[in-house]
C-alpha cells in the first residue's frame, strides 16, 4: 500500500473513531485542499460537466465544496467545525504546490 494511501486510511480511522479534535480536522482538511488543487479534478471543464457553471473562482469553490463534504462525512464533525478547520489552513495549503512547480 503506498504511503499516501496508508496515511489517508490512518486519518479516516482517526476521524471516525475519535471525538472532535480540531488539530486532526486541520491536518485532514489541509490534505484534502492540496489533493483537490493538485489533482486537477476541479478544472473548469470537469466542473462544467458536473453542472457547476461559474467563470471566476470555480476551482476554489469546487475544492471548498469537496473538502466540506469530506469532513462532514464524519458524524462527530459539525459543518461549522469543518468550515472553521478548512478556513484556518486554506491560504497555506491552497498555495502549496510542492513537490510540483505549479498546479495543473
Amino acid at each position: 500500500m503506498p504511503a499516501a494511501r496508508s496515511l489517508h486510511c490512518y486519518y479516516l480511522k482517526l476521524l471516525k473513531h475519535v471525538p472532535f479534535c480540531f488539530e486532526i480536522l486541520n491536518v485532514y482538511s489541509s490534505k484534502q485542499i492540496r489533493a483537490g488543487h493538485l489533482s486537477g479534478d476541479c478544472h473548469f471543464k470537469r466542473e462544467l460537466l458536473r453542472g457547476f457553471i461559474k467563470l471566476r473562482g470555480h476551482e476554489q469553490e469546487c475544492i471548498k465544496r469537496r473538502v466540506l463534504k469530506s469532513l462532514c462525512g464524519n458524524p462527530y464533525c459539525s459543518e461549522v467545525a469543518a468550515k472553521d478547520a478548512m478556513e484556518a489552513v486554506w491560504d497555506t495549503c491552497y498555495n502549496d504546490t510542492k513537490p510540483f512547480d505549479r498546479a495543473p
